[in-house]
């Protein structure tokens, strides 16, 4: 599955520098070719990245770092820059949000799931909405992210936080998705104590839940003084 996915990029950069290099050109098509080169290795650095963290998770070598992290402004942040990066997409955000929440976990690990599963709605929310509410529940917090697309189809539910699984191919590898993001977060929220679950709501769109403990899970490293 990694070397199906690294021959994607590996041939488009070589066929834009063959290309760009067969005969003179004017400089725009050269800066042409070198835009889509630097979009095809960073779709391949993408894909490295994660399949690093994500070997480290299944391995038990992702160093975690448990220290109170305001969860709030953690969503705001991440949805204001996605808002950011996709204006003009029509792609909105609703907030159901508390005044503030925080609680002791890895905040880098976080920042990686909730971004995967932002990332994973906007891309199939088309021109809708994406609905974001975090809310306190017994000794742990929920996290739902929820999309206005088409839903998941029932048969891949099961399958859905698989490595380099895809619901929809051709959608994902044109919007440069890897099939890893949802595998990293479901692995992470694990490391984190938690838990993540997919379904289809009854309104239409999927829905990503994430549960997390308000503490650091038994046996894990908290920072000093917490």
């Amino acid at each position: 599955d990694a070397s199906h996915e690294l021959r994607t990029p590996i041939t488009a950069i070589l066929g834009q520098a063959e290309l760009a290099l067969s005969r003179p050109r004017t400089p725009d098509a050269y800066q042409e070719s070198l835009h889509r080169i630097e979009d095809e290795a960073q779709r391949m650095q993408r894909l490295v990245g994660r399949m690093l963290t994500l070997a480290r998770a299944e391995g038990g070598q992702q160093v975690l770092e448990f220290v109170p992290t305001d969860t709030v402004a953690l969503l705001r942040t991440l949805t204001e820059t996605l808002s950011a990066q996709h204006e003009g997409a029509g792609i909105s955000f609703v907030l159901d949000l508390p005044a503030d929440l925080t609680i002791v976990t890895d905040a880098d690990c976080l920042t990686q799931i909730l971004l995967n599963l932002l990332e994973n709605a906007v891309a199939y929310a088309g021109d809708g909405a994406v609905d974001v509410a975090l809310q306190v529940e017994g000794a742990g917090v929920r996290i739902q992210v929820s999309d206005s697309g088409p839903g998941i189809d029932p048969a891949s539910l099961p399958h859905i936080f698989e490595p380099f699984y895809r619901v929809d191919p051709s959608r994902q590898r044109q919007s440069g998705g890897v099939g890893l993001g949802l595998a990293l977060a479901h692995e992470l929220a694990g490391l984190l104590g938690g838990r993540l679950e997919a379904a289809n709501r009854a309104e239409g769109g999927a829905q990503f839940t994430l549960h997390l403990p308000l503490k650091p899970p038994a046996g894990a490293s908290a920072a000093p003084g917490i």
